[in-house]
C-alpha cells in the first residue's frame, strides 16, 4: 500500500491539516512521531482475549494497522502519481526527517451522513519537555478556556445542516461545505470551543445532538449510549498506567434515517471490529462483497480515544489523573443533558 491511494479525510472536526483517508474509506493516515507509534504498538501488545468486549482500553481506540514512510516508489515516479507527488512534498517539509504516516481504521468508515464532535481531554496541554513559549501559550489556552475549568474543551465539530437555523451568536463559528454525495455540513471550528464557558459549553453539546432531524427517539439512543460508553471508558482508564497529553475523544453518529431503520434501530454499544490476520491474502480484503457487509454491519454511533503523540505508558505511577479527571467532568456535563433532555 502506497500514500497515492490516500485522498484528503472528508469529515474533520478538528486537529492537525493534511488528514487523510484511503480512497475506500476504511483506513486513516496522519503524520506522527515515535511517541505514538510506541504507544499504539505497545497497547495491542497488551491485548487481553479474556476480558469482556468494552473493558479494555484497546476497545476506545482505532485499530493500529502499522506505518508508511512518506516518499512515493520509482514506479509511482514514473506514472506521475499527483496525489503521491504532493504527499512526498508534504512530507519532505516537516522539520524531522523521522517523520512517519500512522496508519489506522477509518471511524468514520460505514457511516453515510455522520456527525463528528472532537473534545479535548485534560487541564495540562503539554508535555513536561515541550519549550517555554509552547507552555506558556497552552498554558493560556487551558486558563481561558473550559480545559482549565472543566477538564475538557470542544476543539470542533461538523453536523449536517437541517433546516433549524444555529443561533447567530455562534455564525462567526460555522462554515459550510459539502460532501462527495451533495449533502451539506456545517463545521464548527475551534474559536466556538474556546467561546464556550462552565455556563454555556452544556449549550454546545446540546446543538451537537440535538440540531438535527433525526426522531427524538434516536436522539436519546445516541445520548444513552454516549453516556454509557463513556462510563465504561472511564472504567478502563482507571486500570491504566498511562500518560496522554492533549488526547482527544470522537463522537459520532449517524444522521441517515435509512440506515437506522435497516438496522431496526439497533446501536451497540461497543463495535466488535473486524480483525485481519497477516497471512491473509491481500485479495481478501478488497472483494467488494466483504467491503459491502463491512459498511452494512458498522455501528451507527461511537466514541474513541485518539491522538497519542504525547502519549506514554507509565508502569507503577497509577491512572492519569488529568485525562480521568477530563473524562468525568464530561460524562457528568452529558448526564445533564440526559436530565435537560426529560423537561423538553
Amino acid at each position: 500500500m502506497d500514500l497515492s491511494k490516500f485522498v484528503p479525510l472528508t469529515h474533520q472536526a478538528a486537529g492537525h491539516p493534511d488528514l487523510l483517508e484511503s480512497e475506500d474509506s476504511g483506513l486513516f493516515a496522519k503524520l506522527t512521531n515515535r511517541k505514538e507509534v510506541e504507544f499504539y504498538s505497545r497497547l495491542n501488545s497488551n491485548v487481553s482475549e479474556d476480558k469482556p468486549l468494552g473493558s479494555s482500553l484497546i476497545d476506545w481506540v482505532p485499530q493500529f494497522m502499522g506505518v508508511l514512510t512518506p516518499g512515493i516508489s520509482p514506479d509511482l515516479k514514473s506514472q506521475g502519481a499527483p496525489v503521491a507527488a504532493e504527499l512526498e512534498k508534504k512530507a519532505s517539509e516537516q522539520p524531522s526527517s523521522d517523520k512517519q504516516y500512522i496508519l489506522l481504521e477509518n471511524l468514520l468508515f460505514g457511516f453515510s451522513q455522520p456527525s463528528v464532535l472532537d473534545i479535548k481531554l485534560g487541564v495540562k496541554l503539554y508535555d513536561d519537555d515541550a519549550k517555554d513559549d509552547k507552555k506558556e501559550r497552552l498554558g493560556k489556552v487551558s486558563d481561558s478556556t473550559t480545559s482549565g475549568s472543566l477538564g475538557f474543551r470542544i476543539c470542533g465539530m461538523d453536523i449536517k445542516k437541517t433546516r433549524k437555523e444555529v443561533h447567530e451568536k455562534w455564525s462567526d463559528y460555522v462554515t459550510t461545505y459539502q460532501d462527495a454525495h451533495k449533502v451539506e455540513y456545517l463545521k464548527f471550528d475551534k474559536w466556538f470551543g474556546r467561546a464556550l464557558d462552565v455556563d454555556s459549553v452544556l449549550e454546545g453539546l446540546d446543538l451537537f445532538f440535538h440540531h438535527n432531524e433525526l426522531p427524538e427517539k434516536l436522539r436519546n439512543i445516541i445520548l444513552s449510549n454516549t453516556e454509557t460508553r463513556l462510563q465504561l471508558l472511564y472504567n478502563c482508564l482507571l486500570e491504566e498506567e498511562i500518560r496522554v497529553i492533549s488526547g482527544s475523544l470522537l463522537i459520532i453518529f449517524e444522521n441517515d434515517s435509512a440506515r437506522w431503520k435497516k438496522k431496526d434501530n439497533q446501536d451497540s454499544i461497543v463495535f466488535q471490529r473486524e480483525i485481519y490476520e497477516d497471512d491473509q491474502e491481500e485479495e481478501d480484503h478488497n472483494d467488494p462483497d466483504d467491503e459491502n457487509l463491512l459498511r452494512e454491519n458498522c455501528p451507527l454511533s461511537k466514541l474513541a480515544l485518539v491522538d497519542f503523540a504525547h502519549s506514554t505508558f507509565v508502569p507503577g505511577q497509577n491512572y492519569d489523573e488529568n485525562l480521568v479527571d477530563g473524562l468525568e467532568s464530561l460524562l457528568q456535563q452529558i448526564s445533564h443533558l440526559k436530565i435537560t433532555d426529560r423537561y423538553r
